[in-house]
């Protein structure tokens, strides 16, 4: 019995093994065997011994799947980044225009559109600068 499990515990990976990850998603594998560097692209295929990846400039490549120690599946980017962005763009443009209007009526103007055209900038800015939010299942 014992003999069993550690043969069990020892198995290569295969295609079995693999989350429920759906085709065309963004994904890092970690395969230490075959490259010290993470495979990073999109699910194209689990296959019984390869899994597929579509990586950048529509190239491919495959990794087989006895090597692959563990997958991460991308969750997007969080919200809080361009969140910040959008209140810190209001906030400067609040302050740029209240440092650069001369009268009562062009501060009005300018305390209405600086920190609207500041706070889109921000969200922009905030999109962009975003990390990527990643799952991790380990496969052995």
């Amino acid at each position: 019995m014992l003999c069993a499990l550690v043969v069990l515990s020892v198995a290569p990976a295969s295609a079995q093994d693999f989350p429920a990850i759906t085709y065309g998603t963004r994904v890092r594998i970690s395969a230490p065997a075959v490259s010290a560097q993470l495979y990073v692209g999109r699910l194209r295929e689990i296959a019984a011994d390869t899994v597929r990846l579509t990586i950048a400039r529509g190239g491919q490549v495959a990794i087989p799947a006895t090597a692959v120690r563990w997958v991460e599946q991308s969750d997007g980017k969080g919200p809080l980044w361009p969140v910040l962005g959008a209140v810190a763009g209001a906030v400067t443009g609040g302050v740029i225009a209240w440092k650069t209007s001369s009268g009562e009526l062009d501060i009005i103007g300018a305390l209405i559109a600086y920190p609207i055209i500041g706070s889109l900038a921000g969200t922009g800015v905030g999109f962009l600068l975003a990390p990527q939010r990643w799952t991790r299942f380990t496969i052995r």
